[in-house]
């Protein structure tokens, strides 16, 4: 039978149902905002120029910076003559995937026909094939396309030619947009939502189509109408290609596939249909294949779709796999406004005052809310080039606030993994709920530790584990603990989270118990491959 008792405990109220409990903020911390600046960071900020184009109707040289401002909404008007392009001239090189372009009537006065050229070393210009420009608004819009070049290149200088426009109303182009796309130097994305479409999935889940350090089958059965996997990512992302892992690939896998993109409300493939799978294992063969399938056009979105038109079906209608996702780089905005969001309301919800050991001090947890409250409050309008230094700025206030907290009973460290700057090391063993550390493992696919050292040897039975998020929440842990110098297994399984533990206003957690009580100073906790949310980690 299930018990469930209430207490409240330092402002909380903590619900405990076997083993596993939920915390609800019974408060919150208030404050009065106060403004703070803003500035952009000057190397994703190029200098745009024109040759061959002559700004009409209020448009001068002097406006046409505005190209390459994402919230831009105001009409850029000019003529062309031949051999018209402008010019993006960046503090220093950066890398870029493709363009984007904002029309304002675009089928009747936007661009629809341009070549893309970067600047070599040697001076001279390298240029694309001329690329069409297939607006499908017919009415005013605006309407923002964004096309991906076939390879990411690299230059300090860029210039985008204006080949042809639409003249419904005379020679007039009217743009809001027209920037190149700038890759972002982090590796790690965040992995997307994903969804099925016709599928039902009969072993292992849609997220290990992403994430899938254990390489277990994940079984889907199709239906008689179209099957479908979608990909929700929190921005955009450039993908050229996908990865698969099949096992008996010849047999049970996915045998031809179509990628598409969601663009203004309609999905596109951009020349990406009935793609074969490439498979090299012989059929009957018991044997797991990776395999990186090349698009035929790369795609810059935030939502995909791999639609599965046929499969190999010689153990029946069930298609099986390991891996089928995209290969995504970062574009465009460095960081998600969520995670901005997520470290500001887990503190406002569940932070602590006070003088005990994690507890934040009153003046400087005020500071913290107001200053981030007015960061946040610009992410909205802000745009492609301020965003890194909104990031900056949150994260100095992060690094203020950590700095006032008593110091905790244990050391950590880290390996392995890439640690957001967000979220200090620090807070995962500072008995604070409104806090917590996220991290992505690294891309050599070493095994992700948390060392956890304690100030004297202790007899330890077991951890508690909490978390502020079910998405990123470590479905699988390994323990480990430090006896006379090697490391002792105390604890390897899976676990579980319920999405009911979870709400808006939620941490959850669940308690660890070890094979047996162990006398250490340290522990050593592997999490899984991928990112992680961690909340608190507590000895027992």
């Amino acid at each position: 039978m299930k018990i469930k008792t209430e207490m409240q405990l330092l402002g909380l109220f903590v619900i405990i149902l076997s083993g596993c409990y939920l915390v609800v903020s019974s408060r919150s911390i208030v404050v009065n905002a106060t403004a703070s600046e803003l500035a952009p960071s000057s190397n994703l900020t190029p200098k745009v120029s024109a040759s061959g184009v002559t700004g009409v109707e209020g448009t001068s040289d002097s406006n046409w910076s505005l190209l390459a401002n994402t919230s831009n909404t105001q009409d850029v008007n000019f003529r062309k003559s031949d051999n018209a392009y402008f010019q993006y001239d960046y503090e220093e090189p950066v890398a870029v995937a493709g363009i984007r372009l904002t029309g304002w009537w675009p089928n009747g006065q936007g661009i629809s026909n341009l070549t893309f050229a970067s600047k070599n070393a040697d001076g001279t210009w390298h240029k694309s094939d001329p690329i069409a420009i297939a607006w499908t608004s017919q009415g005013a819009g605006p309407e923002t396309l964004q096309i991906a070049l076939k390879t990411i290149v690299k230059a300090q200088s860029y210039r985008i030619y204006i080949n042809s426009a639409n003249h419904t109303w005379g020679d007039k182009i009217t743009m809001h947009q027209l920037q190149p796309i700038v890759k972002q130097s982090q590796s790690a994305v965040t992995a997307p939502e994903v969804t099925f479409d016709g599928l039902a999935i009969t072993a292992g889940t849609a997220d290990n189509l992403v994430n899938n350090p254990t390489h277990h089958d994940i079984d889907f059965v199709p239906s008689n109408r179209q099957n479908s996997i979608s990909y929700h990512y929190a921005s955009s992302v450039y993908v050229d290609s996908l990865n698969l892992i099949g096992w008996f690939p010849k047999d049970q896998g996915v045998k031809t596939l179509t990628v598409q993109y969601e663009e203004n409300g309609t999905w596109k493939d951009a020349g990406n249909a009935n793609i074969q799978v490439p498979w090299k294992t012989p059929a009957g063969q018991a044997k797991e294949e990776p395999l990186s399938l090349a698009l035929r056009n790369p795609i810059i979105a935030s939502n995909f779709r791999i639609v599965i038109n046929d499969y190999f079906a010689s153990f029946g209608k069930k298609i099986s796999m390991r891996l089928l996702a995209p290969n995504p780089i970062r574009v465009g905005l460095d960081m998600p406004a969520a995670d901005i969001n997520s470290v500001y309301s887990a503190i406002k919800n569940f932070g602590l005052i006070g003088t005990a050991a994690g507890e934040f001090q009153a003046q400087a947890a005020a500071d913290f809310m107001a200053n981030s409250q007015a960061i946040i409050g610009k992410l909205s309008a802000a745009t492609d080039d301020q965003q890194p230094a909104l990031k900056k700025q949150f994260t100095d206030e992060v690094v203020k606030l950590a700095a006032t907290q008593q110091d905790h009973e244990s050391e950590l460290s880290l390996q392995n993994a890439d640690l957001s700057e967000l979220t200090p090391l620090k807070w995962l063993s500072d008995q604070q709920l409104g806090t917590f550390i996220d991290l992505t493992s690294s891309p050599s696919g070493a095994t992700v530790s948390v060392i956890l050292r304690l100030k004297n040897n202790q007899a330890v039975s077991g951890l508690t584990l909490n978390v502020p998020d079910q998405k990123y929440a470590p479905n699988q842990l390994r323990i480990f603990a430090n006896v006379n110098g090697s490391w002792q297994s105390i604890y390897d399984d899976s676990l579980t989270w319920s999405a009911d533990w979870f709400d808006d206003d939620s941490v959850a957690g669940q308690n660890v118990p070890f094979s047996s009580t162990v006398n250490t100073n340290e522990l050593r906790i592997d999490l899984p491959e991928g990112r992680s949310k961690i909340s608190e980690l507590a000895i027992q």
